[in-house]
């Protein structure tokens, strides 16, 4: 699904609102006015799905490499956490289908953020793609009365399934870091669908159909120092083993089909009786 047009993020942006948002033409580092708290606007979008309408909340999160995906996606479940008194730790951060179904099975409290890092960077695409799609599949179609909130985290809306990207309710694409002032900004969407299919999917700008919330550009800071040095440990390991497996790969004998299997059993066995042959004087 490509991003919008110019024509659609000036349309988000044409009134503005009350909560944080900054000038995209700004060259100063810009200024955390409104901390992620209960009144914080987004915030309060998510705690309103969860408590009062008693549904879940899907985020990707999208952004080039450096961008800060990671960080917003951490800060923002650390975040919802704090609001809605669960708990988020290492233990809710994934970077595999197995280790995300292990959470949600667990049956954590209601309202429990979960983040599933780097969505698809795996060995052997087709077999992730298939395993990741199915585990996003059920988790978006059948735990909405869990109340949970996951976070996503994706280089691009193509590395998930079309059909599990009309399920999501919010896409965050990430701009840059400020490094100075330890912010990222980012951009806030709303998946728009129609539910009988006759129309494409939209991400609107700044507005959801559920709240008059106007959100254009936000400003997230750095999580917890604490839950940043767990977080690199756990992505350090899972990086070291994903290359362990890239090499074993690599340097894996390719495995025999059935059929050349009979087929080099076949040209042995020839070779054999030629050898036979010419040991005893037969003719070749």
């Amino acid at each position: 699904m490509p991003y919008p047009t110019q024509t659609e993020m000036s349309l988000g942006m044409a009134e503005s609102g009350s909560v944080e948002m900054i000038e995209e033409t700004t060259e100063q580092e810009p200024k955390l006015k409104h901390p992620l708290d209960a009144d914080h606007a987004f915030i309060r979008y998510g705690v309103r799905r969860i408590i009062k309408n008693n549904q879940n909340l899907i985020i990707v999160v999208v952004g080039r490499s450096g961008s800060g995906k990671s960080f917003l996606s951490l800060s923002l479940a650390w975040a919802y956490a704090q609001v809605l008194g669960t708990e988020f730790g290492i233990n809710n951060i994934h970077f595999t289908p197995t280790s995300f179904m292990g959470n949600i099975v667990s049956k954590p409290p209601s309202g429990t953020p979960m983040v599933f890092e780097e969505v698809g960077v795996n060995v052997g695409a087709r077999d992730w793609q298939q395993k990741t799609n199915i585990v996003l599949g059920y988790v978006f179609q059948t735990f909405r009365s869990y109340n949970y909130i996951t976070i996503l985290n994706v280089p691009h809306l193509g590395f998930i399934d079309k059909t599990l990207r009309t399920m999501a309710h919010v896409v965050i694409r990430t701009e840059r870091i400020h490094h100075k002032a330890q912010l990222c900004e980012a951009r806030v969407l709303y998946v728009c669908n129609d539910a009988l299919g006759t129309m494409p999917t939209m991400y609107r700008y700044g507005r959801s159909t559920e709240s008059l919330a106007k959100i254009k550009l936000i400003l997230v800071p750095k999580p917890p120092q604490e839950l940043i040095d767990k977080y690199e440990k756990k992505k350090q390991a899972f990086n070291d083993q994903l290359m362990l497996d890239v090499y074993k790969q690599l340097t894996a004998k390719p495995v025999e089909t059935q059929a050349q299997r009979r087929e080099r059993e076949r040209q042995e066995q020839q070779e054999i009786e030629r050898q036979w042959r010419i040991k005893h004087g037969y003719p070749v």
